[in-house]
């Protein structure tokens, strides 16, 4: 029986180390080639490559938090490999910045910087592998996110969820 991701190319950004290699893995393990994305660590993003069973996978680095970067990703893994057919979103960062010993400046940067990757870089991805997930006639994507967000302490910020009546 064929895997059911025999032959389909996934894109994971944050592909490098934790849950974007362990996604690499299980999707090069069903016949998947994988394009692993890093930002900076590309001794990491290479033995996450080196790890990955089967053939056809690649490397690609860029800053998704810079518009233009994350559309170069998606550009030249479509280059690379001719389809985008399942895109992980994975990747995230968190710049600790506790208002008690940052100015307010280095506040705003980080703030910048963590809703550039995190959020604004996984729709400006989204988008561009959108556009070919068309052009193909079809593809997934899928979101990974922090429990960070709900799971604060004292050097960071969390978000609280209010019960609804």
């Amino acid at each position: 029986m064929a895997n059911a991701f025999a032959g389909k190319t996934v894109l994971i950004t944050g592909a490098s180390r934790g849950i974007g290699q362990a996604t690499a893995v299980l999707f090069a393990r069903e016949d998947a080639r994988v394009a692993v994305h890093y930002h900076r660590n590309a001794s990491a993003a290479a033995a996450t490559r080196a790890s990955l069973a089967g053939e056809g996978h690649a490397l690609f680095q860029a800053d998704i938090g810079r518009p233009e970067e994350a559309q170069r990703l998606v550009r030249e893994v479509l280059a690379s490999m001719q389809r985008i057919d399942i895109l992980v979103n994975n990747a995230g960062m968190f710049v600790l910045h506790p208002p008690a010993s940052v100015s307010y400046d280095d506040w705003q940067k980080a703030w910048a910087e963590t809703i550039g990757t995190n959020l604004i870089g996984t729709a400006n991805v989204s988008y561009w592998a959108t556009r070919a997930m068309i052009a193909q006639g079809g593809g997934r994507i899928i979101n990974i996110s922090s429990r960070g967000a709900f799971r604060g302490s004292r050097t960071r910020p969390r978000t609280v969820r209010a019960r609804l009546q």
